[in-house]
């Protein structure tokens, strides 16, 4: 009963943001030099009308400033975006993110100034997209160029006018965004039977986050912390009363302290990329983050008879990095939620959500610019309830996935677990969900498939029609070579 009360209480929460369905149009924002130079942009923004979306691809020539970079070419953008949103429910932003130097920009979101320094590690600000979704908040009260200080919070508005996702580009560099685009376009035309062998397949990658009395940026961590027990929440109290859903764990194996949940494979970079390539719909890993890396922390050895871990004692080996992005090799992309910090920190060109896009592991990515807040959830109690007074890196992954399952878009599904949770909206929690962002074709589902399409034309763009290139099904629902529990 406790666990489909859990269920019920969803239900209640989110079911009903679905059924305001976002208008099907997609507005691209973009460069008259990327839109020149890109040879999948013409075909991507067809695949989309071909499923009954009205598409406008806006350059400098629509929004103005040309040669204008930074917050200055931001206003220009969202308030050009004001007056043709009426017809459209997503926006696509793709150009270079810097948000001083940015032809596409995001912006700086200020909730936590004056904060730099009270937490090792953090920020007076957060880069984020969200700028262009709510086109209605007030974000500079004062109009001192800063948006969203900790006095302005309530001028920002978590419901989305527009939803926003982002395709980074660096140095005009198009060959990127067509590989990017390549896979959003292959992702559309699966056909039913290759999409339902794999995207209902989940992964979870999930590291130990530190041990009581390691020693971390100066600080002493305060208690032992898994962020499996993130996963096995989610399992316990959601997954498992989805019959469509199949589950595979990575636990952290090694060391003195390993996790204590069990986990059909060992966490380490050589088994993710592996396993990653095997084909998963979903995956969410939990890891400390840098912009290009996460890593495990194990606790190697032990001597003497503290209780705490002593110098030298605590490894970080790496659990995946911008160039073992590349190393993933699928046909199967999964949405995946970055529980780290950072590695959405977009005006590094080697951050990590970009690369797994460019690569082909990922069709869409959640992903944090900086070090993410917390939740007030109890990953550890199997019988707590999820708390949606509060927004972190950690309650985001299952929020978003849920409604995903629920049959949003990606975008949606962040979008709708940004306006839902986070009642207590604090600087920590406006933080949350102001830094991370979605990286990828907002609109794309998991339901999404060639049977989709609407108009009566056919492809330009070769995808799984030659058997010879067409990706083996039954090798991906199988998952030879690994584990996967089937989930009642």
């Amino acid at each position: 009963m406790r666990h489909a009360r859990s269920f019920l209480l969803f239900l209640l929460l989110f079911l009903p943001l679905a059924a305001a369905e976002p208008k099907k149009g997609l507005i691209i924002v973009t460069t008259k030099t990327i839109e020149e130079g890109s040879k999948q942009l013409p075909v991507f923004a067809k695949e989309k009308e071909k499923r009954g979306f009205k598409v406008l691809v806006a350059t400098e020539d629509e929004f103005g400033g040309e040669g204008v970079v930074g917050q200055e070419k931001a206003i220009l953008i969202r308030d050009w975006l004001k007056t043709v949103k009426n017809d459209y429910g997503y926006v696509l932003l793709i150009g270079y993110p810097h948000r001083d130097y940015g032809d596409v920009p995001m912006v700086r979101f200020w909730s936590r100034e004056g904060m730099a320094g009270l937490i090792p590690g953090m920020n007076e600000w957060a880069d984020t997209d969200w700028f262009y979704a709510d086109l209605t908040g007030e974000w500079d009260k004062n109009n001192d160029g800063k948006f969203a200080q900790p006095d302005e919070i309530g001028g920002v508005s978590f419901t989305a006018d527009l939803i926003p996702g982002r395709i980074a580009v660096y140095f005009d560099n198009t060959e990127d965004l067509d590989a990017v685009l390549k896979t959003a376009i292959n992702f559309m035309n699966h056909t039913r039977k290759f999409a339902e062998a794999y995207r209902y397949r989940f992964l979870f990658p999930m590291a130990i986050w530190g041990f009581k009395g390691m020693t971390f940026i100066g600080a002493n961590w305060p208690e032992d912390e898994d962020s499996a027990g993130i996963a096995e929440w989610f399992i316990v109290n959601h997954l498992d009363h989805d019959e469509r859903v199949t589950v595979s764990r990575m636990y952290e194996r090694e060391g003195y302290k390993p996790s204590q949940w069990e986990s059909e494979l060992a966490l380490n970079e050589e088994n993710l990329v592996a396993e990653w390539s095997r084909g998963y719909g979903m995956v969410m890993w939990g890891a400390h983050g840098a912009p290009d890396t996460v890593a495990r922390v194990v606790w190697r050895e032990h001597e003497g008879d503290s209780e705490l871990p002593l110098e030298g004692e605590i490894d970080w080996p790496t659990m995946l990095s911008w160039k073992s992005a590349h190393w993933i090799t699928t046909d199967a992309p999964a949405f995946a939620v970055a529980v780290s910090c950072d590695v959405g920190q977009s005006q590094q060109p080697d951050n990590l959500a970009n690369h797994l896009l460019i690569s082909g592991a990922a069709v869409g990515m959640i992903a944090s610019s900086v070090a993410g807040p917390r939740s007030k959830s109890f990953w550890h109690d199997m019988e707590a309830d999820l708390d949606t007074t509060t927004f972190g890196d950690d309650n985001i992954g299952p929020l978003f996935y849920l409604n995903l399952l629920a049959g949003m878009a990606a975008g949606e599904a962040l979008a709708a677990a940004k306006a839902a949770a986070g009642t207590a909206m604090d600087g920590e929690t406006a933080t949350a969900k102001a830094s991370f962002n979605y990286f990828g074709d907002p609109t794309l589902k998991l339901t999404d498939t060639v049977e989709d399409i609407v108009a009566e034309v056919a492809s330009d763009y070769d995808t799984f029609t030659d058997e010879e290139t067409k990706p083996d099904v039954d090798t991906v629902a199988k998952n030879e070579g690994g584990c996967s529990l089937t989930v009642l």
